[in-house]
């Protein structure tokens, strides 16, 4: 088990940085020592080979693990905007054109509206051979055939917006200049430059690590040791919708693409391992045979801790989606619908920090004709028409209004309206974090305490500990509950209860 451990701390350490992020991989993270001012020695910061030494001394020696994250709120000033353009020909020449007509126009409208070169990115290129199948009979049974029937060319392109006033009018733009072939596969908003919150959100990283460190010390009833090792996870954009953002509404008549960038946070971890400083001064020899006896015999286990909370946020995820013959037709439905969904929204009183689009695509849409083919049937691929599709999250902080909400938003979008869940949430989880802790490291001794008893040794003492996060709300404790009403009509949403988790494990030797 203990060659195990050190590779389960490095783990976590990885796992903590998996965040919901928007953004894209061009984010230069500064990845430098942490800040001298908050107590880390140059001696502790190792780069990655003296870090894969540490974590095995760890498996060794055992200490408190802990990670610890800084957040700074951040306003989003760059959108990538993922568009490209795809078309279909029997032969390889005339899709290409094709594609390349309705590429460059792309292009062009995109630099009517300031854009540059550095600002266009080709992210795909791709031509591939389109087939269908025939059926056809072969030595007395009926087979299928595959028979080449045209080519599919695919230009993609990532294009950066700084003016984010502006992405409205560039994706109208876009879907004019492309036709038909137009594709647009999301939008992302992000930070351009992370460096200047780096020594900040570096500072609040190892704070927030230390006292975790300090508080399962004092859980144990041990006394901290030295800060044996750090590491440092990159800084990445992660969503805020309670943050201040853009929202750019449309008037019904224009039907201009609304679009709302939200607010961002930065989000910057650390791993950090602290020594547990012994009771008494070991001579070396007594020393080396007790990590001897470590390697051979301990006891390790999990503990949980739960809180009930009262949930104070409900993320509801709307969207409109049309169908047309023409890109433009659909487009410009979907704005419409859009633009409803939003004055409806905003009349409960929610702001355009309370709504951030999660996505925008453009897409075709085929059917499959069946057709004579050299005395054969065969299905041919036909297209019919296209889908756009708009959605956004929105974020009600009175529950109460969450039904009401929903209807004015089914009514402003009508039959374009799609609501795809509504999830209740905690928005701030650190006034119940201590609790947790100690919650989960009590029932972490108990089984411990009892792992040894039904051995019949005696429980030796702590030699690590490592948390792990806070867990989204028990879905078995709080739901969404759709029940009919006779008077009002209006759709009855609940919120229930919600329960926050967090774990710990722990590593005790026997004595």
């Amino acid at each position: 088990m203990r060659r195990y451990l050190g590779l389960l701390a490095a783990l976590a350490a990885v796992m903590m940085l998996l965040v919901a992020c928007r953004g894209d991989s061009r984010l230069d993270a500064d990845v430098t020592s942490a800040p001298t001012e908050a107590g880390v020695t140059a001696a502790a910061i190792e780069n990655a080979d003296s870090m894969a030494k540490s974590q095995t001394e760890y498996a060794k020696t055992g200490g408190i693990w802990v990670t610890g994250e800084g957040r700074v709120s951040v306003e989003p000033d760059l959108a990538v905007v993922n568009v490209g353009v795809e078309s279909q020909a029997e032969t390889v020449a005339q899709a290409r054109a094709d594609a390349a007509e309705a590429m460059s126009n792309v292009v062009q409208a995109v630099k009517g509206r300031g854009l540059t070169d550095a600002d266009i990115q080709t992210t795909s290129f791709e031509i591939r051979p389109q087939y269908q199948y025939q059926e056809i009979e072969r030595d007395g049974g009926r087979v299928e055939r595959r028979v080449l029937v045209g080519y599919i060319v695919r230009n993609s392109a990532a294009i950066d917006i700084r003016d984010l006033d502006a992405i409205g009018p560039i994706v109208d733009d876009v879907a004019a200049a492309g036709g038909d072939l137009t594709r647009i596969n999301g939008i992302n908003f992000t930070v351009e430059d992370t460096k200047p919150f780096m020594e900040e959100l570096r500072g609040m990283a190892f704070q927030e690590a230390t006292s975790k460190a300090e508080h399962f010390a004092d859980l144990a009833g041990v006394t901290l040791g030295e800060l044996l090792s750090i590491s440092e996870g990159g800084a990445a954009p992660a969503p805020l919708r309670a943050d201040a953002g853009v929202m750019m509404e449309a008037a019904a008549m224009s039907r201009t693409t609304p679009i709302s960038a939200g607010g961002a946070e930065l989000r910057l971890t650390v791993s950090a391992l602290f020594g547990i400083q012994a009771a008494e001064v070991e001579s070396s020899d007594s020393k080396s045979k007790s990590q001897t006896e470590y390697a051979k015999t301990d006891i390790w286990v999990t503990g949980e801790g739960r809180v009930s909370v009262e949930p104070d946020l409900a993320v509801v995820n709307v969207g409109v989606e049309s169908q047309a013959e023409t890109v433009a037709q659909a487009r410009a439905d979907a704005a419409e619908a859009m633009s409803s969904v939003v004055r409806a929204v905003k009349g409960y009183g929610l702001t355009d920090a309370d709504i951030q689009t999660t996505s925008f695509e453009i897409w075709p849409q085929y059917q499959y004709q069946e057709i004579e083919r050299d005395g054969v049937r065969v299905d041919r691929q036909v297209l019919v028409g296209y889908t756009v599709r708009n959605s956004a999250a929105i974020d009600v902080r009175d529950l109460d209004a969450i039904g009401p909400i929903v209807d004015d938003v089914a009514a402003a979008g009508g039959d374009l309206t799609r609501i795809n869940g509504i999830n209740f949430t905690v928005e701030d989880t650190k006034p119940f974090m201590e609790e947790l802790r100690g919650m989960a490291f009590q029932e972490a001794m108990s089984k411990a305490e009892h792992f040894a008893d039904l051995a019949g040794v005696a429980l030796g003492e702590l030699l690590s500990i490592s948390e792990g996060g806070a867990a989204a709300p028990d879905q078995a404790d709080y739901g969404i509950k759709l029940m009919a009403a006779e008077l009002s009509m209006t759709t009855p949403i609940s919120a229930g209860g919600a329960e926050l988790r967090l774990t710990v494990s722990a590593l005790f030797g026997v004595q």
